[in-house]
């Protein structure tokens, strides 16, 4: 299916303000669209629910699996496969979401610019039981957060790439809480791997990171970051640290319990570096 106007939304299915969506076990695929939302589009809606759905080969400007913008959206046991954008290649909340996914995947989904996995803005994203694999974009391959929450408990990001800047983008008073979950295997040649900026917080719990490259500091930190039981290991960097930068006068680091294992710099320090 393809929604030929210009100013049009939801390739596959769209809905509007004040309407209720519910999916189940349905395929939406090779639908495409100008506008947002390539697969499924939904604003200002009362209830979304989507259970069980493969949306797959989905294209638009912004969102190109699932285009998510004021208003709450479930998604459980769905599959976003091989969807390209703009902007959200896989999965996008572009202003006031809270988007909730429980045991979905996000697979082979590319954005041109920005958020290749799963990006949200001036709003929340809560990943439970997900995966995240293969995505990439030239900024945030695979998680990116524009003043927003996102909280990823029990998850797998790996394979993720940016071109240009970082895998995971945490920028503008965002806040980012990982529990018990892997973040392995991400790639950027010409920036961090992930990146906190001022007034932004990473809290990481219980997880890994680990097996990455870098072609800067792998993880960069301008605003908090707390480590609790993880570890950060097998990490190649061409920047000043194998592992943490501290920078700026609002840079906090506290580990606690944690360890970083085998990273290696070029230019600095291997573990750490504060300045």
């Amino acid at each position: 299916a393809t929604a030929l106007m210009p100013e049009a939304a939801g390739g596959g299915v769209a809905a509007y303000e004040g309407a209720v969506l519910e999916m189940v076990d349905c395929k939406v695929v090779d639908c495409t669209c100008a506008a947002d939302g390539g697969g499924i589009y939904a604003q200002a809606c009362i209830r979304v629910v989507i259970f069980g759905c493969e949306i797959s080969r989905c294209h638009a400007e912004r969102g190109g699996g699932v285009l998510c913008a004021s208003c709450e959206m479930v998604l459980v046991d769905v599959s976003v496969v091989n969807c390209t954008a703009f902007f959200g290649g896989g999965i996008m909340g572009p202003t006031s979401a809270a988007l909730t996914l429980n045991g979905c995947t996000v697979v082979n989904c590319k954005a041109t610019a920005t958020y290749g996995g799963l990006g949200c803005s001036q709003g929340a994203l809560s990943l439970t039981h997900c995966v995240i694999l293969g995505c990439e974009a030239t900024l945030s391959g695979g998680v990116g957060a524009f003043d927003a929450s996102i909280t990823i408990e029990s998850c797998l990001i790996e394979g993720c790439t940016a071109s240009g800047a970082p895998a995971l983008l945490a920028f503008l008073a965002s806040t980012f809480e990982i529990t018990a979950s892997r973040f392995h295997d991400c790639h950027t040649p010409r920036s961090s791997v992930i990146y906190v900026g001022p007034q932004s917080v990473l809290m990481v719990a219980n997880s890994s990171i680990g097996h990455c490259s870098t072609g800067d500091d792998p993880i960069f930190i301008a605003g908090i970051c707390n480590l609790t039981d993880s570890q950060i290991s097998d990490i190649t960097a061409a920047g000043n640290t194998g592992a943490l930068r501290l920078t700026g006068p609002s840079s906090t680091l506290e580990m606690r319990r944690s360890s970083i294992l085998r990273c290696v710099a070029q230019d600095g320090a291997g573990g750490l570096q504060i300045s």
